[in-house]
């Protein structure tokens, strides 16, 4: 439970926190993210879940959502916090150097 927590504090201030609802609104605050991206209107990347139940993040580890190529997804079980790290298209994820784990 401490190494989950060590890591939740090491999350860069100032990343977004939202509670999960339902797919549809994460799915929306993830295209939102990688909108805002692509159009320079925000460079961060990270969002992250609270009260992610663990069943509802294996349903997004088996997702072919095209959402899912450019993410990359941290789950914290002992918290049911999910991290999201967003590339807004391939050559962003290039660039940034996102192509390699964030951690």
């Amino acid at each position: 439970m401490s190494s989950a927590i060590n890591l939740l504090a090491s999350i860069p201030a100032g990343t977004p926190t939202e509670p999960y609802k339902n797919i549809q609104s994460l799915w929306r605050k993830i295209q939102t993210l990688a909108y805002d991206l692509a159009y320079h209107r925000s460079t961060n990347q990270l969002v992250a879940f609270t009260n992610v139940p663990a069943e509802q993040f294996e349903k997004f580890q088996n997702s072919t959502a095209d959402t899912m190529k450019l993410t990359r997804w941290e789950y914290y079980k002992p918290t049911e916090t999910l991290l999201v790290k967003v590339a807004c298209f391939a050559e962003h994820a290039v660039a940034t150097g996102f192509v390699r784990m964030f951690w």
